[in-house]
C-alpha cells in the first residue's frame, strides 16, 4: 500500500510499469509498440509504449556508452484494472449476486503465474488476472466459468435466444481478430491473449499483448 503513482513521459498516472527488451525475436524493436498504437487508434485500449535508452551504472561516475549502455527498451504500461487502463469495475468478495457478480473479471489464456492453476472452460485453460486466483470467491468462480461455457456453446447457435451475440462484444472481438491476422501473430488465440467482462456488459477481447514473433 505504498505505491507511488507517477506520470512518466506524460502517460496517465500509475504505479505499475514494464521495461521490456524483446531482442530474441523482435530485432526491429518495434513490433509491439507498432501494434499497440494501431490498437489504440482503432479505439481498442492497448498499453501505451515509449522507446527509451537504458543505462545501468552500479559503479558510480559518469555514464558511458562503452560500459553502461544496455540498448533500446520499450517502457510501457502494465496490463491491469484501472480507470486509465482496463476500465472494469472492482470485483470484491462482497459481490455475491447479480448484477454485481457479473463483473468485472480480467482473464487470460497464457502461462500460469506462480502458484496458479486457472480453470478449464470453452476447451481452453484460462488464468485469472483480476481478481487473482487466491482472491476470487467460490460463487464468482462458478459464475464466470458458467458464463464462458455458455458463451462457447452459443458459438454453434444462431437464434436470438442463445446466439453468441448475447455473450460477446462483437466489435472488440472483430477488431482484435483483424490485428492478430494482419500481423500473422503466431501466439494468437492460444497464448498471451487477454479478455475481460465488466459488470452488466458482454465479454470483450483485449488488451492485445506480445507481438514480438509477429509480422515475419
Amino acid at each position: 500500500d505504498e505505491d507511488l503513482e507517477v506520470r512518466p513521459f506524460g502517460m496517465p498516472p500509475e504505479a505499475d510499469w514494464v521495461l521490456s527488451g524483446r531482442y530474441q525475436f523482435d530485432r526491429a524493436l518495434m513490433r509491439n509498440p507498432l501494434i499497440y498504437r494501431l490498437s489504440n487508434e482503432a479505439g481498442e485500449y492497448a498499453v501505451r509504449p515509449r522507446f527509451v535508452e537504458v543505462f545501468i551504472n552500479t559503479g558510480g561516475g559518469n555514464l558511458s556508452y562503452s560500459s553502461d549502455y544496455f540498448g533500446v527498451y520499450t517502457f510501457m504500461e502494465k496490463i491491469k484494472r484501472g480507470p486509465n487502463r482496463v476500465n472494469v469495475k472492482r470485483l470484491g468478495p462482497e459481490h455475491a449476486a447479480e448484477p454485481e457478480i457479473s463483473g468485472g473479471y480480467m482473464l487470460k489464456i497464457d502461462n500460469p503465474d506462480p502458484g496458479d492453476m486457472g480453470f478449464s472452460a470453452g476447451s481452453m485453460q484460462i488464468m485469472y488476472v483480476d481478481p487473482k486466483e487466491n482472491e476470487i470467491t467460490t460463487k464468482q468462480r462458478k459464475w464466470i466459468i458458467d458464463y464462458i461455457r455458455n458463451m462457447y456453446k452459443s458459438l454453434v447457435r444462431f437464434d436470438e435466444e442463445m446466439g453468441y451475440f448475447n455473450y460477446i462484444d462483437g466489435d472488440s472481438w472483430v477488431d482484435h481478430h483483424i490485428l492478430y491476422e494482419f500481423t500473422k501473430n503466431t501466439d494468437a488465440f492460444h497464448h498471451s491473449s487477454y479478455f475481460y467482462k465488466d459488470r452488466g456488459r458482454k465479454m470483450e477481447y483485449g488488451p492485445i499483448w506480445d507481438f514480438d514473433r509477429s509480422m515475419a
